[in-house]
């Protein structure tokens, strides 16, 4: 279903870093999926939600074929930063790339659907 899987639960700091995905060739529903996780959301009794991070992801030579390729929506408590996406070629249903929720993103020689794409 998803290659990476970073689950952000509003109610429980997250901390995903240092996480390289490399060397792959497939099909799948979602390469890419980070979004709030909320299916036990319970603050208890806690005021504010606290921050979660996603640091240092890379995603690297990997050809593949899916549905959404980059399936992130983030809220305001959560960080993304310093993405990787190195030598890339992916077929999709879903082209939407948008790196401007993201703090320091390096792409490289990266195409969706044979259209060479940058950050």
């Amino acid at each position: 279903m998803r290659v990476l899987w970073l689950k952000m639960r509003p109610d429980t700091p997250q901390n995903y870093q240092n996480i390289g995905i490399e060397n792959i060739k497939g099909k799948v529903h979602s390469l890419l999926y980070v979004k709030p996780w909320t299916q036990f959301f319970d603050l208890k009794g806690r005021k504010d939600q606290p921050e979660s991070n996603c640091d240092n992801i890379s995603l690297k030579n990997i050809y593949m074929e899916c549905d959404i390729f980059f399936d992130v929506a983030i809220n305001n408590n959560n960080k993304l930063s310093n993405f990787n996406f190195e030598n890339l070629n992916i077929s999709t249903k879903n082209s939407k790339f948008d790196t401007k929720i993201i703090s320091g993103v390096n792409v490289k020689n990266c195409t969706i659907n044979g259209q060479a794409i940058s950050k």
